[in-house]
């Protein structure tokens, strides 16, 4: 009898102290969520050709997408916002025939 006592008081002991770790772990998740802020790249120069012109952009989540006409053409410039850099440029050529 003895030892079923210390047993369930062993167990017991042991549930109160996940408990307490649970709703521990609960209360700092539900914190952290709304403390978290953006954190800025800083500047970021995107090289234009002389003579061009930003003519459109468009953000998609972390992607901005910038239109620029030129002489030579137009291009779209993407850029990873969260990054800072560019991820690649798509040149549009008129085609020769």
């Amino acid at each position: 009898m003895r030892l079923l006592k210390g047993a369930v008081y062993i167990m017991g002991g042991l549930i109160v102290l996940g408990t307490v770790a649970l709703v521990g772990a609960i209360v700092m998740k539900a914190g952290d969520s709304g403390e978290k802020r953006a954190q800025g790249f800083g500047d970021l120069e995107v090289t234009v050709p002389a003579g061009a012109a930003i003519t459109a952009s468009r953000l998609d989540g972390d992607r901005l997408a910038i239109d620029i006409a030129s002489p030579a053409g137009a291009e779209v410039v993407i850029v990873d916002v969260k990054k800072g850099i560019v991820i690649g440029r798509v040149k549009l050529r008129p085609a020769t025939r």
